[in-house]
C-alpha cells in the first residue's frame, strides 16, 4: 500500500506512539508560548494542553487595565477554560486610569469570570481596591470555591463592609489551610465575627483577627509590623491560643509583602 505524503507524515508523528499521560507531562514542562501553539495543532493536543495552560492564571491590571480585564473575561467565557483553573492571581492597579469609568464598568464581568473558576484551590487578590465598594464584597459574600485551600488578600484600604463580607467568605470555606491578609486597619467587630477557619495551619495578617480563628493547630503565624517588646501581651496570648506553641519560632513578626508570597508559589 502506498501512502500519500500527508498520511506518511501523520504516521511518523511521535505523538501517535506515546501515551496521553506522558504527553501531558511533556507539555507541562513546555514554555507557555509553546503550550498556546500546541492548542492549535490538533484536537488531541488541544484537549491535553488546555488544562495545563489554564491551570495557573495570573493577570496584572497595573497597565492597560481595560484591555487586560476584557481579554481575561473573553478567555474565561470560552468552553473548557474556567473549570480547569486551580490557581488565580490578580494584581490591581493604583493609578487614576484604574478608577476610570470604563474600567469600573468591567468589574461585574471580572467577578463573574472569577465565579466560573469553581475548582480553584489557590486565590490571590493583590492591591485590591474597595472602590467601588460593592464590586468584590459581592464575591466574598456570595461565591464559593469548594476546593479552596490557600487564600491571600491585599487591600489598599479597609472598611467594615469588606470585613463583614470576608467573615462570610471564611465561613463558607472551612477547608482553607493558609490565609494571608494584607489589609491596613481593617476593622474586625467582635459581635459580627464568629469563629471560622477550623483547619487553618498558616496565618499571616492582623493580630485583631486571631481571636476569631477556631483552629487550634496553626503551625506558623506571622503578624506584620508587630513588635514583641511593645506588645501588651494580648497578641502573644492570641497567638498561643491558635498555634501549636512548641517554641518562639512558631510566632514571628514579619514585613513580608503579599506580592512576594504569591510570586514564590508560582516560581
Amino acid at each position: 500500500m502506498v501512502l500519500t505524503r500527508r498520511a506518511h507524515k501523520a504516521r511518523m508523528v511521535i505523538a501517535r506512539w506515546l501515551p496521553n499521560e506522558l504527553l501531558a507531562r511533556i507539555i507541562d514542562y513546555a514554555p507557555r508560548p509553546d503550550q498556546a501553539a500546541l492548542c492549535r495543532v490538533s484536537k488531541l493536543f488541544h484537549a491535553l494542553t488546555l488544562p495545563v495552560l489554564y491551570r495557573e492564571i495570573e493577570i496584572d491590571t497595573t497597565e492597560q487595565p481595560a484591555i487586560v480585564i476584557e481579554s481575561f473575561c473573553s478567555a474565561m467565557m470560552k468552553p473548557g477554560r474556567a473549570e480547569v483553573a486551580r490557581q488565580f492571581i490578580l494584581t490591581f492597579g493604583t493609578d487614576e486610569e484604574f478608577f476610570s469609568n470604563p474600567v469600573l464598568r468591567l468589574y461585574g464581568g471580572l467577578t463573574g469570570s472569577i465565579r466560573l473558576m469553581h475548582k480553584l484551590e489557590h486565590l490571590h487578590l493583590i492591591d485590591l481596591s474597595t472602590s467601588p465598594p460593592n464590586a468584590f464584597s459581592y464575591l466574598f459574600r456570595e461565591i464559593t470555591f469548594p476546593r479552596l485551600s490557600i487564600f491571600r488578600l491585599g487591600l489598599q484600604t479597609g472598611n467594615k463592609e469588606y470585613s463583614a463580607a470576608l467573615v462570610q467568605f471564611f465561613a463558607r470555606h472551612p477547608n482553607i489551610t493558609e490565609v494571608c491578609l494584607w489589609m491596613p486597619e481593617l476593622p474586625w467587630s467582635t459581635t459580627a465575627v464568629g469563629s471560622c477557619l477550623p483547619n487553618l495551619q498558616q496565618y499571616e495578617g492582623s493580630a485583631e483577627f486571631l481571636p476569631h480563628i477556631s483552629s487550634r493547630g496553626v503551625k506558623c503565624a506571622r503578624v506584620p509590623g508587630w513588635i514583641h517588646s511593645l506588645d501588651d501581651g494580648g497578641t502573644v496570648a492570641a497567638l498561643k491560643s491558635v498555634t501549636v506553641y512548641r517554641s518562639r519560632r512558631s510566632v514571628r513578626s514579619s514585613h513580608r509583602l503579599l506580592r512576594n508570597s504569591a510570586r514564590n508559589d508560582t516560581g
